[in-house]
């Protein structure tokens, strides 16, 4: 396999925030009076459509006006108490991989359940926007994580057969994004799902630090020549 392109998750793949997060959901649940909810089943909802999210811990309809309202003070608590600190969220040898990748001519997006607004605040914040070819988020297509859809539009934007893309991620709906979508995925450990519930979703490799990730890819592009019989008469 030769990769052409990377389609990374960004919350807990490119930048360390699913504790931030998942802080800010436990306020938001805390005011509806829903403050039982353990940080362990807050943690594994992260990657997730915020709609999705709030509708299964509050137990309501996600087009409702609780869901609606709780998404909206998410935001705020996001935008006061995370977005200041991403300069310092940033995971080790992400931008460095980027840039080297970028160079190389590797194409690169980020696929998100963030909204627009959100998803570029944050990867401004973290100075990792001017690093990416395109950029996929939740407001850009009909239907969310695990749907494939976000993976395809990724490859389209990108211009790169999906046969041809990695797909990297923490959670195991962008593992189940990348299978859908036809990408091979890599899940990263350091995130919200560990390896076990990677593997499970369809994750071919897994990854315990970004340069990690890093090996991983670039070992694609120059594979063993022992194991594919090269040299055999």
């Amino acid at each position: 396999m030769i990769v052409r392109a990377v389609i990374l998750d960004m919350d807990g793949t490119l930048v360390d925030t699913p504790s931030g997060i998942a802080t800010v959901i436990e306020s938001v649940l805390a005011e509806r009076g829903r403050d039982g909810v353990s940080t362990a089943q807050v943690r594994s909802q992260i990657g997730r459509p915020l709609e999705t999210i709030f509708a299964e811990l509050l137990g309501e309809d996600a087009d409702g006006p609780a869901v609606q309202h709780a998404v909206r003070r998410y935001r705020e608590g996001f935008a006061e108490h995370v977005l200041p600190r991403a300069p310092e969220l940033v995971f080790p040898d992400v931008e460095t991989t980027l840039r080297r990748w970028r160079d190389s001519g590797m194409r690169l997006a980020v696929a998100t359940s963030k909204i627009r607004t959100t998803a570029r605040q944050l990867l401004a914040g973290a100075g990792l926007d001017g690093l990416l070819d395109a950029l996929v988020c939740h407001d850009m297509v009909e239907y969310g994580k695990p749907d494939p859809e976000m993976g395809v539009l990724a490859a389209k934007l990108l211009d790169v057969a999906p046969a041809d893309c990695v797909m990297v991620g923490d959670a195991v709906d962008d593992m189940r994004v990348g299978i859908a979508a036809g990408m091979t995925p890599i899940g990263v450990t350091y995130g919200a799902a560990d390896r076990e519930a990677l593997e499970t979703a369809g994750a071919r490799h897994t990854a315990d630090s970004f340069g990690e990730v890093a090996r991983l890819v670039e070992s694609f592009q120059h594979p063993d020549p022992d194991a594919s019989g090269a040299g055999t008469a």
